[in-house]
């Protein structure tokens, strides 16, 4: 069985434009809560030995990509946009959003959000 050894992996959900984490008000806890949701999300799936990048014979990226999405009224997210010149980056986000393992808080429904995410992947 041939393996591949993940050297870095996602670095940071950057920032979630509109929210403010100075003054932790109940709604600024779920959107901070909801991004590192997210983050562990991406993380995880990039933390498995067979993920999407070995499934797809992606052996590098560094991208740099703006993420857009809303909360469905039963906290599902549904992602609007994906913004990067790179297909390999694109088609990843939107992969992990088609899986629907993060849900938001009830108070964060009905709004768009958007973050940026710098991906970094290599294997040896």
């Amino acid at each position: 069985m041939k393996t591949k050894k993940v050297i870095l992996a996602i670095v940071a959900v950057l920032m979630m434009t509109g929210l403010t984490f100075a003054g932790e008000t109940g709604l600024s806890m779920a959107e901070k809560n909801l991004t590192s949701d997210i983050q562990k999300n991406f993380q995880q799936e990039i933390g498995h030995l067979q993920n999407y990048f070995y499934e797809h014979n992606i052996n590098s990226l560094k991208e740099n990509v703006t993420i857009s999405f809303y909360v469905n009224s039963d906290r599902t997210l549904r992602l609007l946009q994906v913004i990067t010149d790179n297909k390999e980056a694109k088609d990843f986000v939107k992969y992990m959003f088609s899986k629907q393992e993060v849900k938001a808080d009830r108070a964060l429904a009905g709004e768009a959000y958007t973050f940026n995410l710098y991906l970094r992947y290599t294997t040896p």
